[in-house]
């Protein structure tokens, strides 16, 4: 660490050599403030000659006292002055140094930070990624297909809301309840479909192409989650909003507001608990980079973790580990959103994006 204090400037930093020219400029007052700030790239650049690690500089032009002598109020005033800008520089110079010790920190644990270039590449994928799904026709035709479904399946809902405990539709909130409740089992053809648009990329070769752009796999993998979580929760939602459109007619809306607020609601806990469940085909997709074979293999796993709810739930089997059982309870109105909970959700989606993240990096894409 090196350190000069003078009157009117102050430099703390660790560098090998003080540029004598801008220590200069300062002590001869042209500017009443000054600050200039240089990152290393790496921590292991801290001790490179290259230039310096951290140097700060604060100038403060000071006027001459007044001839009156330092008895004076007018001096003792100006005086006063000039002490609380030296406590107020010190205070100032201490902040700098924490903060950068912190973003050191922050570069010595993630190494891969995001840089301005990157997160405009991030940007302009996000953008591409949503071009495609806007412009692909098999997630339109996925979308009719759940909202016809949910449209002609809806008036089942009215005598039985939660499966087998066969209560009574009241209004038109139990109905998106009950088909969100039941949504669980939908979830085995949306993580169909999912494999099925993202397996096209890696069997047409389209993420190749993106990384062979320039783009790097870390922005193309953040890019794929954000995108595919989105739109295939989303695409979720739409079959129990068909339902509540068709018994709109027969329920009507007394409150509306309270209604949106109740979707609102729904859809979030969909959103926090399905996405596990939609990461599995995603970690697949990364996995196998083959679209039949992600396709079967979604397909299974999740009809067996669907199976397994279902005759869980009926022969007490242990089921709490599951994301779909913990919607179940927070939409049914047994449970309350609970840190467990939210703790399995969190777990589930830690591993698969860390798994799928690790398997992304390392495979060879041809």
């Amino acid at each position: 660490m090196y350190a000069v204090w003078n009157h009117q400037c102050l430099f703390i930093g660790s560098f090998p050599q003080i540029n004598a020219g801008y220590l200069d400029h300062m002590r001869n007052g042209h500017a009443s403030l000054s600050l200039r700030i240089s990152f290393p790239r790496r921590w292991k650049d801290a001790d490179s000659a290259a230039g310096p690690l951290f140097c700060h500089a604060l100038s403060f032009k000071r006027p001459a006292l007044s001839p009156c002598g330092s008895g004076s109020s007018d001096g003792a005033a100006k005086a006063a002055v000039f002490r609380s800008a030296d406590k107020f520089k010190c205070l100032f110079n201490e902040l700098f140094m924490d903060l950068y010790l912190l973003y050191l920190g922050l570069l010595e644990f993630f190494p891969n930070r995001f840089e301005m270039k990157e997160v405009k590449a991030l940007i302009n994928l996000l953008k591409t990624e949503r071009y495609y799904f806007l412009h692909n026709r098999t997630y339109w035709w996925s979308v009719i297909m759940i909202f016809m479904l949910g449209f002609i399946t809806a008036p089942a809902y009215r005598s039985e809301i939660f499966g087998p405990k066969e209560k009574i539709a009241e209004n038109l909130t139990d109905i998106l309840n009950g088909m969100v409740y039941d949504s669980t089992f939908l979830l085995i053809i949306v993580s169909c479909i999912l494999a099925l648009v993202l397996g096209q990329e890696f069997s047409w070769r389209t993420v190749q192409q993106e990384i062979a752009a320039g783009h790097s796999r870390l922005t193309v993998f953040i890019s794929k989650i954000i995108v595919y979580l989105t739109a295939f929760n989303l695409l979720a939602l739409v079959f129990p909003a068909a339902g509540c459109i068709r018994e709109s007619i027969y329920f009507g809306i007394h409150d509306l507001i309270g209604f949106l607020s109740d979707f609102v609601r729904a859809a979030a806990d969909s959103f926090l608990f399905n996405s596990p469940v939609l990461l599995i085909p995603i970690f697949l997709c990364f996995v196998l980079r083959n679209m039949p074979r992600a396709i079967c293999t979604a397909a299974l796993l999740t009809f067996v973790l669907s199976l397994y709810l279902g005759y869980g739930m009926m022969l007490n089997l242990p089921v709490r580990f599951l994301p779909s059982f913990q919607i179940r309870q927070v939409i049914s109105g047994t449970e309350i959103l609970t840190f467990g909970s939210l703790a399995v959700s969190l777990c589930w989606s830690t591993v698969l994006l860390l798994a799928s993240w690790k398997t992304f990096r390392s495979c060879e894409l041809k």
